[in-house]
């Protein structure tokens, strides 16, 4: 007799379980819902705010084209095959500090 009460208990035990376990997924299932409707929502706010966003960029003017900086020569100036002649290197002075900026100006007129 013990045997059949620890069946139909244990049976309790497992039908509570099943049954707890069945209203979980119940509000699983509400929680669920709920987050698809926020997500459509969100969806639209979003499409609504690309489509605004689009609208003010097409209004917008066209960016005015960079200027070319002044430094620069323009093509009329360079004529083709002129070859750059640098000035020659200032005199060094003995100063091993600035020997590094003496020797570089001297590499680019001989190169």
């Amino acid at each position: 007799m013990t045997e059949r009460a620890d069946q139909n208990d244990s049976d309790t035990q497992l039908h509570g379980a099943i049954s707890h376990q069945g209203v979980l997924l119940g509000q699983h299932e509400s929680v669920l819902g709920t987050f698809s409707q926020q997500q459509s929502l969100l969806q639209q706010s979003f499409d609504s705010m690309a489509t605004q966003l689009h609208g003010l960029l097409a209004r917008l003017p066209a960016p005015p084209p960079n200027p070319v900086p002044s430094v620069l020569p323009s093509l009329q100036d360079c004529s083709v095959g002129r070859e750059l002649t640098l000035p020659p290197p200032e005199p060094f002075s003995g100063n091993l500090d600035k020997s590094k900026g003496f020797l570089l100006q001297c590499s680019l007129i001989f190169h």
